[in-house]
This record gives structure tokens, C-alpha cells and sequence, in this order.
């Protein structure tokens, strides 16, 4: 059965993503019932807009603009949910491909965002929930660094980037079990809004042009981060005390260190990099 999410005001929780994201499976999850139709396909289970009120909520489930013969009726069908009257909770589904971020689902998440009147844009709010994720997935510096791009690649910025684990059991037709910590989390953690009087027309044949200039944000991304890396590294080097018997500071190891012994010299030492830590060394 359906469980109350918060006490936040909600009316409607909208979920978009693109054909095999698993978006009608969590919402049946969520409702404790196969309210929707949900499995696995060559093109997208949810043709239409599908949704179900549970005690005073709206779920909605839109099709997928990855499925280029529908992807007209599909953009017509998300323009629908999102002029649905009231408070909206707006989640956009994705799944990862071998680790990585598919281009295709940065560029149908952008096309959505895009037809909300531009003055608005500083204050839409939004979530991204990465599904069918493995553990190895869910490790700190995996996790971040994925989180770090959508931040990076999305125009604005998620406000709230969650992660559902892979589950064998929902693998088949209309599958459901009890929702997990993560995904009732990734609906609390989405501000909602009212955006359904803002609503202009979803450009869904520019999703192409759009998957292209995504790939290339996300190149760029990466290089940014693997950068971050390199400078963290640098940083978190292990320290070392320098000198033998009398006050001095620490500095980084970064510095090139000649090390003998007990011994310790600092060749290219510089005073104004100094921590700010003093001890004696013993």
C-alpha cells in the first residue's frame, strides 16, 4: 500500500525518462500495486499518459522522446502532465550505460526543461533518479562524480540527485515490491512547484541536436573532474614534519622531500606555503 511520502503539500508527482528507465515500475512500487503497466520492451511499455490518484496524490507516468516513431505524440503527452493543475514534484528517470551517463537522456531531460518559460528558469526545481544502479556504483567516488556532472551538463541544475538500487525481483511484467529508503528519499528531496501555467511547447525534434551538444558537455565534464582529481591528489598527500629537535611547521609532501632516517630535508622550500600547524618534532 501506498505510504505518505512527507507533509509537504503534494498534488502531483511526475515522472519522465526515456523507454526502459523503469519509471512506471517505481511508481508501482510506490503505490504497492501494478497500477501501471511496466516491463521489459524493444520500444517504450508507456505510449500514453498514464496516472493514478493514491490517497490525494497524482501519479503520472509519461512516454519516453528516446522512441523516434512516437516522439511527437510522446512530447504532446509530457506537455499534458506538466500543465496538470497544482503542486508538482517533477522527477526525470534515467539509467547509466556501462558506468557512464547516456547523452540521450541529458538531452530528453534538457528539451523538458526547456519548455518552461525562460523567466522562470531560476527557480524550476527538479529531481534526477539514477535507476537499476549496482553497489560498485554506489561508491563515494563514483557517486559524486556522477552526481558532478548532471550538475554540470543540466541547465539549471538538479536540485536533488538520488540513486535506486537494481532490484532481480522487478525484472518481468507489472513487477512491484516494498519502495526503497532511496527512491521514497529522492521524492522528499524534491522541492515542489507550480509550474503549470508556464508551460510552452516540448521542441522534441531538436532531441537530437540537443543529444549532440550533451555528449560534448559531458566530454568536457569529465576532463574537468579527472583535472579536480589530480589537484586532490596533490592535496591529500600525507604531511611532513621538517627539522629535528626545534619548532617548525608542517608542510605538504607535494614539496620535493629527500628522506633518510629520522632525517627529513626540503629542497624548494617555500615559507609562504606554510601550514599553519606548529610542532615540535621528535
Amino acid at each position: 500500500m501506498f505510504k505518505k511520502l512527507s507533509d509537504e503539500r503534494i498534488d502531483n508527482v511526475i515522472f519522465v525518462g526515456n523507454p526502459g528507465a523503469g519509471k512506471s515500475t517505481l511508481i508501482n512500487c510506490i503505490c504497492g500495486e501494478a497500477v501501471f503497466k511496466a516491463g521489459v520492451a524493444f520500444y517504450g511499455i508507456t505510449e500514453v499518459l498514464q496516472q493514478s490518484q493514491i490517497r490525494g496524490v497524482n501519479f503520472i507516468d509519461t512516454p519516453g522522446l528516446d522512441d523516434m516513431k512516437a516522439r511527437e505524440k510522446a512530447g504532446k503527452e509530457i506537455e499534458t502532465a506538466l500543465k496538470t493543475k497544482g503542486v508538482t514534484k517533477l522527477l526525470f528517470v534515467m539509467t547509466l550505460e556501462a558506468g557512464r551517463i547516456k547523452p540521450t537522456d541529458l538531452a530528453t531531460i534538457g528539451v523538458v526543461l526547456r519548455s518552461i518559460d525562460g523567466k522562470f528558469k531560476d527557480s524550476v526545481k527538479y529531481g534526477v533518479i539514477v535507476n537499476k544502479v549496482t553497489e560498485q556504483v554506489l561508491e563515494a567516488d563514483i557517486r559524486d562524480e556522477l552526481i558532478l556532472c548532471l550538475g554540470q551538463t543540466l541547465d539549471p541544475p538538479p536540485s536533488s540527485v538520488s540513486f535506486v538500487m537494481e532490484d532481480p525481483v522487478l525484472i518481468g511484467q507489472n513487477k512491484f515490491t516494498e519502495p526503497s529508503r532511496f527512491l521514497i528519499d529522492a521524492i522528499n528531496n524534491t522541492p515542489g512547484i507550480k509550474i503549470y501555467k508556464n508551460i510552452n511547447q516540448i521542441v522534441y525534434y531538436e532531441i537530437e541536436k540537443l543529444r549532440e551538444e550533451q555528449e560534448k558537455a559531458l566530454n568536457d565534464a569529465k576532463k574537468m573532474i579527472e583535472e579536480l582529481k589530480a589537484q586532490l591528489k596533490q592535496l591529500s598527500k600525507p604531511r611532513f614534519r621538517v627539522g629535528k629537535g626545534k619548532k617548525l611547521h608542517s608542510v605538504q609532501c607535494s614539496f620535493y622531500i629527500n628522506s633518510e632516517g629520522r632525517k627529513v630535508r626540503v629542497i624548494d622550500y617555500n615559507p609562504i606555503e606554510l601550514c599553519l600547524i606548529c610542532s615540535n618534532f621528535e
